[in-house]
């Protein structure tokens, strides 16, 4: 991840039996994501689960419609940039720019290798 300020996106996964998140970071070439098990606005009710997955190409950024095979389809639910303000082994410091995820959050594993997106109150 980069220390400029790069772009995000967070799109809607609808499928006839769940619904998921996933939170697209732009990096070099690809979008680091992660799959959120909850609303991105849940985060300001305490941490939301954030699974890693594999990167996803840049036109995503922009992509809403049919998911892969017709079998659901995807909307952007917020988008801007965001600014990686401190990065360290199991814990990333992120300021964001968008109309859900806007100010400090952190990226940060707990004890059991898991992934969790936050607010920060720090800085």
């Amino acid at each position: 991840m980069t220390a400029e300020a790069t772009k995000f996106v967070i799109q809607e996964h609808k499928c006839d039996c769940e619904v998921h998140w996933d939170l697209m970071l732009e990096s070099g070439d690809v979008l680091e994501t992660y799959s959120l098990e909850k609303h991105p606005s849940d985060i300001y009710s305490g941490p939301i689960k954030a699974v890693k997955i594999y990167d996803h190409h840049k036109k995503y950024l922009i992509y809403e419609g049919p998911v892969q095979n017709n079998t659901g389809k995807v909307r952007i639910v917020d988008s801007g940039k965001y600014t990686v303000t401190n990065q360290k082994t199991g814990v990333i410091s992120l300021e964001f720019n968008g109309e859900i995820l806007n100010g400090p959050a952190l990226l940060s594993i707990n004890e059991d290798g898991s992934w969790y997106l936050s607010i920060s109150n720090k800085y």
